[in-house]
């Protein structure tokens, strides 16, 4: 990977509304393509620069057909970016480069990783709304939910909780078992995507909770 770092950079975009994404810009103008990487929960900051670098590194040859590339550790797959994605994603395109997706198959796959091969859709991509459209939810634009891996890989939540006017929480198992390693902090815009009752847990007062049962959500 020596060099790697002169040749592109890495903007890494965690504003709050959405949930995180990065994206190359290749400084020297030599690569036909560029890379984008959005939600992918399982990765922390690091990981998602080393990836989208590791994918950067790639010759063309190895980048001429869309499939699945690298080792193991970090094995990836590639897919074509919709113009309506890389319009809102990507401030200043590249000219003439050719942008795709890297999704990594050596984390599980979380619900906040896009398709960006598809065309933009609201009911779809919930979480992604607010890209470019104003904040509609009743509850302050900057709120987050803390919530696990397993939580965003698929796994049902089971308990529910607003603990400040700005932060919810939302677990897979008791408080008590969770790894701190698993914990992952996101915006409130990603609780579609992890529950079907999400308009009643935003409108929890604070210090209130929810929890399932075998008759649904009942109050804790």
């Amino acid at each position: 990977m020596a060099g790697i770092e002169d040749k592109v950079h890495v903007t890494y975009v965690k504003q709050g509304l959405v949930p995180q994404y990065a994206y190359t810009h290749d400084i020297s103008g030599s690569s036909p393509f560029e890379f984008v990487c959005a939600g992918v929960t399982g990765l922390v900051y690091r990981q998602v620069d080393d990836l989208l670098r590791y994918a950067y590194a790639q010759t063309p040859d190895n980048l001429a057909s869309l499939g699945t590339f690298g080792d193991l550790d970090q094995q990836f797959t590639l897919n074509s970016v919709d113009q309506s994605w890389l319009s809102v994603l990507v401030p200043r395109t590249r000219q003439g480069a050719h942008y795709l997706q890297v999704v990594p198959r050596c984390v599980p796959n979380t619900v906040d990783t896009p398709d960006l091969s598809l065309a933009r859709d609201r009911s779809r991509d919930v979480a992604w709304r607010w890209l470019d459209e104003p904040w509609a939810y009743d509850v302050p634009s900057g709120s987050s939910l803390v919530t696990t891996l397993a939580v965003m890989s698929g796994t049902p939540p089971i308990s529910f909780y607003r603990w400040e006017p700005d932060q919810w929480e939302a677990l897979d198992k008791s408080a008590a078992d969770v790894v701190r390693e698993d914990v992952r902090v996101l915006p409130i815009g990603v609780l579609p995507l992890i529950s079907p009752h999400h308009d009643s847990i935003r409108g929890l007062r604070v210090g209130a909770g929810l929890k399932l049962t075998g008759q649904g959500l009942v109050p804790d």
